[in-house]
């Protein structure tokens, strides 16, 4: 059988692929044969998994090449045509009556050309001649013989047909070890576990319980940043979180639950008509609480509860100084404020007060209003050498502190009139 060389191959330096190019390696070529590489090397093929790719040993060689000359060359012999040859020489020989010589060239030729080899040929054409020197004596057993032949290569062929029928069962399948070249698989009826690269599992359910996924891997994403749908899984945003912007409240009195929120001055029910972002967080339905951090008075900071249902007014949580012509005050989170103030008039005592001297009374506004008359103390720094004191007189209202004066042993003493006033903003 001639050797098989159709179309090209490529190969690659080091590995045992080799990938046919116009090419039948199924029908012309068997796992044994010889591989004659683009390098002029011999390999032996191990595996043919289609009619475009086989492996061979050792790996290739040569450098790599994307399409070179090879040959294939079949090194364990092929049954039939032995069997072919064989039965043409024994019915030469069995035949051998009329014209022997004739007879024997034609068992030489035969010869020949089963083995092609002329020594073969020679020895079987002298085996011939002795057969038909004894042919009259032993016809009957060359007879037998030729029979024999003749049975011999039935069951040659039937072994190759046989022979064939096997690599067609097998033709395409999976060689055991590493395969490059399986494109799906079917049929299987136990699942691959993970350490095998499968997910132990034949279905959805099982497959996520063999990966270890828990219930979120079937959990729905949330479908809006403030979605409160029972087991939805949150995206970054959420509620506020994790996000570079959060949901907006038009109303402080409502909102879907726990989270981060943002409001504008327009916002019903947000404290002292400012704007910022609230912080809620739920106990229930009616219990919880808010934390407003305003953006447009920094440091300032509001909180208010829900208690049973009932919202409760909104507290400030800082301390708010308020300085103006009038003095200053400062109002703390728990409703006391205090003002104070000490004039840069210098008030003179001239003005006899009993044993005494005392200046014209004056009264000052408070630079802010308290919600009751807070309590007053007088104060004061002497201007001149003469030793005096400020005193107050008369009443107080939320707004003005009452009459006050400068007071002195000393007739034309100097100072200044300050006050400290103690009371409630709220």
């Amino acid at each position: 059988m001639t050797w098989y060389k159709t179309g090209t191959v490529a190969v690659t330096a080091g590995s045992n692929a080799v990938i046919g190019s116009g090419t039948s390696f199924i029908a012309n070529s068997r796992v044994g044969d010889a591989f004659r590489g683009p390098d002029g090397e011999w390999y032996e093929v191990t595996n043919i998994a289609s009619d475009t790719a086989l492996s061979i040993a050792p790996n290739y060689q040569g450098t790599t090449l994307a399409a070179g000359g090879y040959s294939l060359a079949p090194m364990q012999g092929y049954v039939k045509d032995s069997a072919d040859a064989l039965r043409a020489a024994t019915q030469v020989i069995a035949s051998g009556v009329a014209d022997m010589q004739e007879q024997v060239t034609a068992a030489t030729e035969a010869a020949a050309t089963a083995v092609q080899a002329e020594a073969v040929a020679v020895a079987k054409a002298d085996i011939a001649t002795a057969a038909a020197d004894l042919s009259t004596q032993n016809k009957e057993s060359t007879s037998q013989d030729a029979t024999s032949a003749v049975q011999a290569a039935a069951s040659a062929q039937a072994a190759a047909e046989s022979a064939e029928e096997a690599e067609m069962a097998t033709r395409g399948k999976a060689a055991s070890g590493a395969n490059s070249d399986i494109t799906s698989l079917s049929g299987l009826t136990t699942a691959l576990s993970v350490a095998q690269g499968g997910t132990g599992g034949t279905d959805q359910a099982s497959a996520r319980t063999g990966l270890g996924f828990g219930t979120a891997a079937t959990a729905k994403l949330t479908t809006s940043a403030t979605d409160t749908t029972a087991g939805r899984a949150l995206k970054v945003g959420d509620f506020g979180v994790g996000s570079t912007t959060i949901p907006t409240l038009s109303d402080l009195n409502v909102f879907p639950g726990t989270g981060h929120y943002k409001f504008w001055s327009s916002a019903a029910n947000n404290p002292a008509a400012t704007f910022g972002t609230v912080q809620v967080a739920m106990y229930d339905a009616t219990n919880w609480t808010q934390l407003v951090i305003s953006t447009n008075s920094p440091g300032v900071v509001f909180t208010r509860s829900s208690v049973n249902g009932s919202i409760q007014p909104w507290v400030r949580q800082y301390i708010e100084t308020v300085t103006n012509a009038n003095g200053t005050a400062v109002k703390y989170p728990d409703g006391t404020m205090i003002c104070y103030m000490t004039q840069t008039t210098v008030f003179t005592a001239n003005q006899g007060y009993g044993s005494l001297f005392a200046s014209a009374a004056a009264g000052f506004d408070y630079p802010a209003t308290f919600i009751y008359p807070p309590a007053v103390t007088p104060s004061g720094a002497s201007f001149a050498v003469a030793t005096g004191w400020a005193t107050f007189e008369g009443f107080t209202s939320t707004t003005f502190t009452g009459p006050m004066r400068w007071i002195s042993i000393a007739n034309g003493a100097q100072g200044r009139i300050g006050y400290i006033a103690v009371g409630r903003w709220k």
